[in-house]
């Protein structure tokens, strides 16, 4: 006999989380593209052959990401944009709604392991089944006008963005120095040390304390950079690794004329 379920959810916007897409891109990277995948199915708005959504990070925060604050939001979003993932744009009708709009980058999408992407633009199908959601979300009528990274920074009210910053601060350069092993790591996975997310400072700061511990050097980490982008598929296409996959892959590393000083290209 089928055991009924212990409990369900009371709050309808039920976040989806994928193991694959979070250790490939990161965990909060992962949750953010896969509900901007979810508001494009579901929205019917077209522009330039692309199916856009939109939302204002303040709203987004109210509705999908309470635990986050707007500062975090706005990091996810542009390290996403940086990945190539997603485009951001300003479509609206007034000059001053600085309200961004969404779309998914499918030719960078499908360089990603963990997901399948549809040929007609309509989504994202992952790998794994995942529960549905109940929430829709009606486009408003804009027309276009151009913007880019910076611009999105605007939307951040200058108070709240202060005390974001403070409880979610990025480390400074002051305490990364002598952490040689966390640099080398940020550097090969082309973190930015000004607009990573903190769960991406906890990747680098486990693994490399994992290297470390196995007596890797600061200088081996650097030279897996070339092992990465000169012989692994993923790198030859320009896929930066994560703190995981460095770890992962480092037996076929160190098997390869890369690991030791003064080999292949050094």
């Amino acid at each position: 006999m089928k055991r009924e379920r212990i409990f369900t959810l009371n709050n309808p916007y039920k976040l989806r989380v994928d193991p694959s897409l979070a250790t490939e891109i990161g965990l909060n990277e992962s949750i953010v593209l896969l509900q901007i995948e979810y508001l494009i199915s579901i929205s019917d708005k077209t522009i330039d052959g692309h199916t856009w959504t939109y939302d204002s990070i303040r709203n987004m925060k109210e509705k999908y990401f309470p635990w986050w604050s707007i500062a975090t939001i706005n990091r996810t979003i542009i390290h996403l944009e940086q990945l190539g993932l997603i485009v951001v744009e300003n479509h609206n009708r007034a000059k001053y709604d600085k309200t961004r709009w969404f779309r998914l980058n499918f030719d960078k999408i499908k360089t990603l392991e963990s997901v399948g992407v549809f040929q007609n633009e309509t989504g994202v199908l992952q790998n794994e089944t995942h529960s549905a959601q109940n929430e829709t979300t009606i486009p408003k009528t804009s027309t276009k006008t151009s913007t880019n990274v910076i611009d999105t920074v605007a939307l951040i009210d200058e108070q709240e963005t202060k005390e974001s910053v403070k409880a979610d601060e990025t480390p400074s350069q002051e305490k990364l120095n002598g952490q040689a092993h966390f640099v080398a790591l940020m550097k090969i996975c082309k973190f930015d040390s000004k607009l990573m997310t903190k769960d991406q400072r906890g990747q680098l700061a486990s693994e490399s304390k994992r290297l470390k511990a196995a007596d890797v050097t600061a200088e081996q980490i650097e030279r897996f950079s070339k092992y990465w982008y000169g012989v692994d598929w993923r790198g030859k296409k320009g896929q930066a690794p994560t703190p995981a996959q460095v770890r992962a892959e480092w037996g076929k590393f160190k098997e390869s004329g890369y690991y030791e000083e003064g080999a292949i290209g050094w």
